[in-house]
């Protein structure tokens, strides 16, 4: 079988690729500064899962750079910024169902507010503590590599293929089994493979990136409001019974709305995901 992919597009700019992320977290991480606003905290964390996964591949592709060490180090930072950046995303939900004012919705932010300060501490200390010098070594050292396993296109294709096997796996267990942790391990898969597909076909990716996007957004958006339910049970003390049903109520319709689109976005042929009919005995990666 065969995974189909859009016609190559030449028009991909600079903007993928080793050299071009660690660019981007270095410029980030100079833009979180002491105040740590939302927007620079998560466009860095998306900077660093980038970087992660080109390591990931790298590491067995080519073992002439410290690959292991990088993705450790950026790991290390992206996790220490995960609890704050889920805070900011959670204060986000709140404010968006809820109503300004209301008794619930404040106690919500409330008990975000309590736990918020450690977390800027805790934040603010791994932006302290990232090796600025490090990681342009790393950039000097390893975007060599990089292109010279960009430039085998045979391996990068097989590379990508293994990863679609997999998202197209786990979207047939969520889809399956309707669970919330499939639909969690789902969205993990699929972004590796956006990632991968990104960064090692770029010629490939504008033509699929805004399906990608979109099953992304979708997945996480679902994996949001399952954090913010869990938030709330959580909290349930805070609340009457009838306030704590309701909250529930509307993340439920919320995450089920989404859930509707994800299923209908990969329902028959137009699937992003779907499978070619005919056989490929080179395991190439095709155009649609």
């Amino acid at each position: 079988m065969v995974l189909v992919l859009p016609q190559p597009h030449s028009d991909t700019g600079e903007k993928v690729g080793l050299p071009y992320w660690i660019d981007r977290v270095l410029e980030e991480h100079s833009n979180v500064g002491g105040a740590l606003p939302a927007e620079p905290i998560h466009d860095l964390r998306i900077s660093l899962r980038r970087c992660i996964l080109i390591a990931d591949v790298m590491m067995d592709l080519d073992p002439g750079c410290d690959w292991k060490a990088m993705r450790k180090s950026a790991r290390r930072t992206f996790q220490r910024l995960g609890t704050l950046r889920d805070s900011q995303v959670l204060t986000e939900w709140i404010e968006k169902l809820g109503t300004p004012g209301e008794a619930s919705t404040d106690a919500l932010l409330a008990a975000l507010k309590k736990k918020h300060e450690q977390e800027r501490i805790d934040a603010r200390a791994a932006i302290r503590e990232f090796d600025r010098k490090q990681w342009r070594a790393w950039r000097r050292e390893c975007a060599k590599h990089y292109r010279r396993v960009l430039s085998d296109r045979p391996a990068c294709e097989s590379l990508v293929l293994e990863i679609w096997e997999n998202v197209r796996e786990l979207n047939r267990r969520a889809q399956r089994s309707r669970s919330l942790l499939a639909y969690h391990r789902l969205r993990v898969g699929l972004k590796k493979f956006r990632y991968a597909v990104e960064n090692f076909l770029p010629s490939m990716y504008p033509g699929w990136s805004p399906d990608l996007k979109v099953l992304q957004d979708l997945l996480g958006e679902i994996h949001d409001l399952t954090v913010l339910d869990q938030m709330i049970v959580r909290s349930r003390k805070l609340f009457e019974e009838a306030v704590f049903a309701g909250w529930r109520a509307k993340v439920a319709s919320e995450r089920s709305t989404r859930l509707q689109q994800y299923r209908a976005k990969m329902a028959g042929k137009a699937s992003p995901l779907r499978i070619g009919a005919r056989d490929c005995p080179r395991r190439k990666i095709c155009a649609l």
